[in-house]
């Protein structure tokens, strides 16, 4: 294990999240390759972190354990039941908010904090639609971007290549 490597754990130890673990590093000077190696994830993810503004990253933001953002159509609160199988009953407004017909399949996770969060397969695709078009990632496409980035390269390879042959 080299300096770096340890240099590079202490930086992060502690740290909440991935993307607060890249800019830690790049904070202090690592290279994109190098963060990436590091923390067992692709070149790309680092970049994307790195370009996205923090205001526009959910995970920099400090949560505020007692605000809770909520449809303007649902209750507060509503405490439901679970039966001897571990069944609850999602009530009718719910349901309807969420986008879930009857029979409908639901996308079940438990947060850090213990919560279990109920998605439907239509409110998630609505949320992932409404974030690609809140964020424009530095106002062009990622995939442009790449083409453009790759199409440059191959050009200064060819320059290079042209450079070092002999003449005729």
């Amino acid at each position: 294990m080299n300096a770096d490597q340890d240099t590079m754990r202490t930086i992060t130890n502690g740290l909440p999240s991935k993307a607060a673990k890249i800019r830690a590093l790049d904070e202090r000077g690592f290279q994109r390759a190098d963060i990436a190696r590091f923390l067992g994830i692709r070149y790309q993810h680092v970049r994307n972190t790195l370009e996205r503004p923090r205001a526009e990253s959910p995970k920099m933001a400090t949560p505020d354990r007692n605000a809770f953002t909520m449809h303007p159509e649902a209750d507060a609160f509503t405490r439901v039941s679970v039966d001897a199988e571990g069944r609850i009953v999602i009530p009718e407004t719910f349901r309807r908010l969420m986008k879930l017909g009857e029979g409908g399949k639901l996308i079940v996770r438990v947060d850090e904090d213990g919560e279990l969060r109920l998605t439907s397969p239509m409110a998630a695709i609505d949320k992932v639609r409404r974030m690609i078009a809140e964020n424009s990632f530095g106002g062009g496409s990622p995939v442009d971007e790449l083409i453009a980035e790759r199409r440059a390269e191959a050009l200064r390879d060819e320059a290079e290549t042209l450079q070092h042959l002999p003449k005729s």
